[in-house]
């Protein structure tokens, strides 16, 4: 893994709900004060590395569990940017 991977994952693993609040508003779609808290305890310390398809195909389908279909897809594009 690079250090840019590990940087990013590590980001995300200790992400807040006022940082997804920040990240959603900035990438164009939304998310309740509430749908970000149960995303941040969803992701919190899970060590989930958004580079392997399989973690990130199974955090987006409970991102899609918790918010909607698009939330998750939107999520999705923002994590493919992150890769770039």
């Amino acid at each position: 893994m690079s250090l840019k991977q590990h940087l990013i994952n590590k980001k995300l693993n200790t992400i807040t709900p006022q940082e997804l609040l920040n990240l959603a508003s900035q990438n164009n779609f939304q998310i309740s004060t509430t749908q970000a808290t149960q995303l941040a305890s969803l992701i919190q310390g899970k060590n989930i590395n958004i580079f392997d398809s399989n973690a990130r195909i199974n955090l987006l389908k409970q991102v899609a569990r918790i918010t909607n279909t698009s939330t998750a897809q939107k999520v999705n594009e923002m994590f493919m940017e992150f890769m770039k």
